[in-house]
């Protein structure tokens, strides 16, 4: 994520109005829990891909305690945009529930996006917040599988499963274990390639 960092500030050097560079910017600072940074450089860049700007700010917002916001932007979102392709808003306001202590709405609201993602081309984010919700249900069994989907879908990102607050109630899983071992491993060869 370092060097994605770099290449991104270097890109906003060359053109400062660079909408695309300022989003993946905020989400690479959001996956190394950076939380208040990634704010800054998510503001403003909505119109770039806006349901995974809902998505992004509000998980930027939920780590930063501002859960009334989150749910907030989630419900403006699905209001305006209820087909939600992907799912990752609805995801999103999953783990939301997740987090209230509403297991039985997290749940059909994880069943809703798991709908809205078939057929998509992809869905590693979407699969990454149910993995979430399910950690913040104490489910590992289900969360891991999505952590996994998530990882194999395209979001194979070994820091971010391992500094995540969202997954603490997985650390002492030795399957989660194993599953962070591999995803270093992968991480390792990836970076000793860069």
């Amino acid at each position: 994520m370092d060097k994605a960092a770099d290449e991104l500030h270097q890109a906003l050097a060359i053109n400062p109005t660079y909408t695309g560079a300022r989003f993946r910017l905020g989400i690479n600072l959001l996956s190394q829990g950076k939380y208040e940074e990634a704010l800054v450089f998510l503001n403003d860049t909505q119109k770039f891909i806006p349901s995974m700007w809902t998505y992004q700010t509000s998980l930027t917002l939920f780590h930063l305690g501002r859960k009334k916001e989150a749910a907030a932007m989630i419900s403006e979102f699905l209001r305006t945009e209820p087909q939600d392709e992907g799912g990752v808003v609805t995801a999103m306001q999953a783990l939301l529930l997740a987090d209230s202590g509403h297991k039985s709405e997290a749940e059909r609201m994880i069943q809703v996006a798991i709908k809205k993602c078939e057929g998509f081309g992809h869905f590693h984010h979407t699969a990454y917040a149910v993995g979430s919700a399910y950690a913040l249900m104490n489910n590992p069994q289900q969360a891991l599988k999505w952590l996994q989907m998530a990882a194999d879908d395209g979001l194979p990102c070994y820091p971010m499963f391992e500094s995540d607050p969202i997954l603490n109630s997985l650390r002492r899983d030795p399957h989660f274990i194993e599953f962070l071992t591999q995803q270093k491993r992968q991480w390792e060869q990836y970076t000793a390639k860069l």
